[in-house]
């Protein structure tokens, strides 16, 4: 999928700068860019007028581009958004990302978060997701689930890692997911529900608390899990709450 994704986004690429004055807040909306083309390249952001954005359609880019002095920036996703090159790159202004009902996905080595931390904060509500794949990362995002579902997830695949992410865990069962070789990083990460490990993944040196661990390759998980898991609660290392 990813290099189907890599593949569209070589020969359809273009780049566009959000408008100082669009005339709607939907970012699929050619006429609110400049040139009026909805970006699949590089999205670029600086001041504006209309800084509440939503996604009328599913869509796929290589990033997004926060310019030095941008405007602060609220995005409200119910779609299916995929970022398949660099990534989010905040330069300036703030962030926030609320993501509703459907999946926000990162591919080839995309960053959810480049920039001075946090650079980009995410709200997962509803069911909603944030996907990991291939060595993609984190960042310095700070990812929040909060209530309205127990399908709310954080995925990491692959080789992706959670980076240096802040990331608060409230709701989701279980929560904060690594499959395959992703590692935790040096994330903080703050759960309230639980946290699995498979295959060879790793908690990296990143710090959790409440967490539990499923078919784990973490040392602290018994030798022999019971099948398909050993639920074994417990705090590897205490981390102050942190700020949504």
């Amino acid at each position: 999928m990813a290099a189907t994704l890599a593949g569209t986004a070589a020969a359809q690429a273009a780049d566009s700068t959000w408008s100082t004055s669009p005339g709607t807040g939907d970012f699929n909306t050619a006429a609110n860019w400049s040139p009026a083309v909805v970006p699949t390249g590089t999205a670029f952001f600086g001041t504006s007028s209309t800084t509440a954005v939503s996604f009328s359609a599913d869509a796929s880019f290589g990033g997004w581009t926060f310019n030095s002095g941008a405007s602060t920036y609220h995005f409200t996703n119910s779609r299916s958004l995929s970022f398949i090159d660099a990534g989010i790159n905040a330069q300036g202004g703030q962030v926030f990302i609320r993501n509703d009902t459907n999946a926000l996905n990162f591919y080839n080595s995309s960053t959810a978060g480049a920039g001075a931390a946090p650079a980009t904060q995410f709200d997962i509500q509803n069911g909603g997701s944030v996907n990991f794949y291939d060595t993609s990362t984190a960042g310095n995002s700070r990812i929040s689930l909060g209530g309205g579902g127990a399908a709310n997830r954080i995925y990491f695949n692959n080789s992706s890692t959670a980076g240096n992410a802040q990331i608060n865990a409230f709701s989701g069962s279980p929560a904060v997911v690594f499959k395959d070789t992703s590692s935790a990083g040096t994330a903080r990460i703050l759960v309230n529900s639980t946290a699995t490990f498979s295959n060879a993944s790793s908690a990296g040196s990143a710090a959790f608390t409440a967490v539990a661990f499923c078919n784990s390759s973490i040392t602290a998980q018994p030798a022999a899990p019971m099948s398909p898991c050993n639920w074994s609660s417990f705090s590897i290392r205490a981390v102050a709450a942190m700020p949504l």
